[in-house]
């Protein structure tokens, strides 16, 4: 073989090595020898499969930014809030907490009356599930007429506390006081017998309490009787009803 076959041989020989060489960097380093973007694709690279000699490049992540959540802040995930609660007036100089009065509960307001009630007073009333229906705790001592008085201004309402609180000989610890006078009219009258024995004035002191009503009595009767002294047994006779 000849000198200049030799050279030759050795240039193709070179040139394979350098091919092979070549073939083992990575696009980065082939594209910074020749002076590029070594981000930059290569066009000898396959765009179907990598070559088993080529490093593959991994493909930027996208990057999700997260924004912390805000604590305390006005709408902030886990808002939290720190309340002081101080007694006396609030200083507007304190600064980084804020601060509230301890608000005493409201007491309920006294009973008001209405308009279509027959009360005239509600001192001393007290609530019940019925609205026009209250409670009274008298004062020792009160009677029905008393009470009565205070509460209708009428002591012939006496009967229509009688009545809300039946069995009781005289006011109980607790009363019912109706705001309203359900009650049909007290009769005018009633109808009673004369017993044996008995005058106008042992009748008006049975019915009414006292003899001295017995002219009361009389004047009613005056259809059934011309004498008041001529009264006898088995006598119906018409007495006022007691309130």
């Amino acid at each position: 073989m000849g000198k200049t076959e030799k050279i030759v041989v050795l240039s193709v020989l070179f040139a394979v090595v350098v091919l092979f060489v070549w073939s083992l960097q990575g696009p980065e380093a082939r594209a910074a020898a020749a002076g590029g973007d070594p981000t930059a694709p290569t066009t000898d690279e396959p765009t179907d499969s990598a070559n088993v000699f080529q490093r593959a490049t991994p493909k930027p992540r996208p990057v999700i930014k997260l924004e912390e959540p805000t604590i305390g802040g006005p709408g902030g995930f886990g808002q939290t809030e720190e309340v002081a609660i101080a007694e006396g007036p609030i200083n507007p100089n304190e600064q980084g907490l804020l601060t509230s009065r301890i608000v005493e509960p409201e007491q309920p307001e006294g009973i008001q009356l209405k308009a279509g009630w027959d009360l005239v007073s509600s001192a001393g009333l007290e609530h019940t599930v019925d609205p026009e229906m209250m409670i009274l705790r008298p004062a020792s001592g009160s009677t029905w007429a008393s009470l009565a008085v205070t509460l209708y201004g009428d002591e012939g309402r006496a009967r229509l506390l009688r009545h809300y609180n039946e069995g009781m000989v005289v006011p109980g610890e607790q009363v019912l006081v109706p705001a309203i006078n359900d009650l049909d009219p007290a009769p005018a009258y009633i109808t009673v017998e004369v017993l044996e024995g008995e005058s106008l004035w042992l009748v008006s002191e049975r019915t009414l309490g006292s003899g001295a009503r017995w002219k009361e009595i009389f004047d009613l009767n005056r259809g059934i009787i011309s004498d008041a002294s001529k009264v006898r047994a088995g006598m119906m006779l018409q007495v006022p009803a007691a309130n």
